[in-house]
């Protein structure tokens, strides 16, 4: 669950947008050092949280954070790597496609088929 989270407050709105985005900053103001958590709306619209001075929590709020965030990180992830699958695939077909003319074959979508002999 992420307790320091659901300590702030946030509406139903500010949750799904930090599901989506959101960091921890940390910064220093008179010598002293707090921390921040920053998100943007949908509308574009920056918000941001009063975490305070100590560290702890802020490491705590981070790590909620990144949990929240996981399944969309996975998403991302996913999709970069099906991307490059298909870049690779599409290269290998375009490499093989000549050698596989010359024995009498061709692609049919991702399938090696020999080609008819029309008599």
């Amino acid at each position: 669950m992420t307790p320091h989270i659901n300590k702030l407050d946030l509406t139903a709105e500010e949750m799904a947008a930090l599901r989506r985005q959101g960091f921890v900053c940390r910064e220093r103001r008179r010598g002293r050092v707090f921390f921040k958590l920053r998100f943007r709306m949908p509308t574009g619209m920056q918000c941001v949280c009063y975490l305070g001075a100590d560290p702890a929590v802020a490491e705590e709020v981070q790590t909620e954070l990144l949990e929240m965030q996981r399944a969309r990180h996975l998403h991302l992830q996913l999709g970069k790597l099906a991307k490059e699958a298909g870049q690779k695939l599409k290269s290998g077909k375009a490499a093989l496609a000549p050698m596989l003319a010359e024995a009498g074959y061709h692609f049919h979508g991702l399938s090696v088929r020999r080609k008819r002999v029309v008599e």
